[in-house]
């Protein structure tokens, strides 16, 4: 995103991070893993590169995403591809639906097998940047 800042945070890192910032260069490392976790957007900014490549490298993909019509949007775009490659897209994994399944499964502990799961929550406070940003595109 800002490569001076990530220069600095790199020289600080034990190991030699590197800063990607081509397409290419993406690929070239979803070429070398079997999993990607994606845990920095925002998504609807700097994520669909991601997916694409994991994709084209038949990599799965794991994010932390809670923007949900990107998330849509990924899962239309790259479905059919990923799945005729063998590859898992996992969107929303954790942070922000893991608060939901947390409660979703301590219901069912609770009372047993559950037709439905509605949850309603009230919250104060703002949003992070990067949810500002992704609602803001």
């Amino acid at each position: 995103r800002n490569r001076q800042r990530l220069e600095t945070v790199a020289k600080q890192c034990r190991a030699a991070p590197a800063i990607l910032l081509a397409e290419g260069d993406l690929e070239k490392v979803t070429q070398q893993a079997t999993v990607v976790i994606a845990a920095a957007g925002p998504y609807a900014v700097c994520g669909e590169a991601v997916v694409r490549a994991c994709v084209s490298s038949k990599t799965h993909y794991v994010d932390v995403a809670g923007e949900t019509v990107w998330m849509h949007d990924m899962l239309q775009r790259y479905h059919e591809e990923a799945k005729s490659k063998g590859v898992v897209l996992v969107n929303a994994c954790a942070q922000v639906c893991a608060i939901d399944d947390i409660n979703c499964y301590l219901l069912a502990q609770r009372l047993g097998p559950l037709k439905n799961f509605r949850e309603y929550f009230f919250s104060y406070g703002g949003t992070t940047g990067g949810t500002f940003l992704a609602g803001a595109l």
